[in-house]
């Protein structure tokens, strides 16, 4: 499972906040469900999330067969509720990055994941009191040996 991890760990952590408004590209923190955890620079908890970020599930399916897992992308925008701009854009490279035919991802050990696109694939979901945005991706992770 500690490969699985890693693997999905990697995946999800490479996606970028391209924003016109950034000099360069700069990585989107990814936490897998209930690891979520925002710290200053000298270590100490924030009482607050930092936006944007990732959460993702994990779970190993028995070999030849799959789950449906899910992630989430988080962004605030405290001058415009229900802008989606980032959203969108993680959702976009979500989309380049898994296309229709599966991602295959070696997992080690003779393993291998196929991150597959579920129905519906993508999904929003925004809270305009709070002004976070959602984008949610579904996903079927299936396992093989090789």
């Amino acid at each position: 499972m500690r490969n699985v991890r890693e693997v999905l760990a990697g995946f999800w952590g490479g996606f970028y906040n391209r924003s016109a408004l950034l000099p360069a590209p700069t990585p989107i923190p990814a936490f897998q469900n209930g690891y979520v955890f925002f710290r200053d620079a000298q270590g100490r908890p924030l009482p607050e999330p930092v936006y944007p970020y990732i959460t993702y599930e994990i779970a190993l399916p028995a070999m030849s067969d799959f789950v449906i897992l899910t992630a989430n992308i988080y962004d605030r925008n405290a001058n415009n509720p229900g802008f989606m701009g980032l959203v969108d854009d993680v959702l976009d490279q979500a989309t380049e990055r898994v296309p229709e035919s599966g991602l295959m991802l070696d997992v080690g050990n003779r393993g291998m994941l196929v991150l597959r696109r579920s129905t519906p694939f993508i999904d929003y979901l925004d809270d305009p009191d709070q002004f976070i945005s959602r984008g949610i991706i579904r996903y079927a992770v299936e396992g093989y040996l090789y």
